[in-house]
């Protein structure tokens, strides 16, 4: 049974909590996350805002603020099915997160406590896999040149929120998310000022 990366990530912190040496502890709070599509970019700002503002102060003998979360992309950047501006501006937002976006970087070998990226190494003890995930058959009819009609911003965020409730399975799902949301959003927002 496969372990939901935030179990991971929970679990890595925990064990570099109670790691003496040194390289191994900074090896623990090293996240790779490989393909910079959506999931990758979500995945890559998950982390960085649970390490610098949910973890902060959970901790006594390591600092999740210095967690390194590297975001790795064979190609020339991030989210190329999106408009350029909208991958740079993704870019910058997760670079404002901590995390570190590698472009033209594609990974050559994956073992349990490091990855290779062409002859270099990173040490990392978890390896988050996003590339390969494919759209259903509808995603791919939905993609067309978008013309002048672009979202970012805060615009963006609230249609991406009122369609995420939407599929949600139960009303009651939907309710509390509708509930909830803000008030986790705010306190983020909070945290990161």
């Amino acid at each position: 049974m496969t372990t939901c990366w935030w179990r991971r990530v929970l679990d890595a912190f925990e064990r570099a909590e109670n790691e003496a040496d040194p390289e191994t502890r900074k090896a623990l709070v090293s996240f790779a996350i490989v393909r910079g599509g959506p999931t990758g970019v979500e995945l890559a700002g998950a982390i960085g805002e649970l390490s610098r503002s949910t973890l902060a102060k959970d901790f006594r003998n390591i600092d999740p603020r210095r967690t390194r979360v590297v975001l790795l992309e064979a190609g020339d950047r991030i989210l190329p099915a999106f408009s350029e501006a909208s991958a740079a501006r993704a870019a910058r937002d997760l670079e404002a997160l901590g995390a570190h976006v590698w472009t033209n970087s594609a990974v050559t070998h994956v073992a349990p406590d490091d990855l290779k990226i062409g002859d270099e190494v990173l040490r990392t003890h978890t390896v988050l896999w996003a590339a390969g995930v494919m759209a259903s058959d509808l995603g791919s009819e939905l993609v067309r040149e978008t013309g002048r009609f672009r979202l970012s911003g805060f615009f963006a965020w609230m249609t991406w929120l009122l369609v995420h409730i939407y599929y949600l399975s139960s009303f009651r799902n939907r309710l509390l998310v509708l509930v909830q949301w803000p008030g986790r959003t705010s306190r983020s927002a909070a945290a990161r000022s």
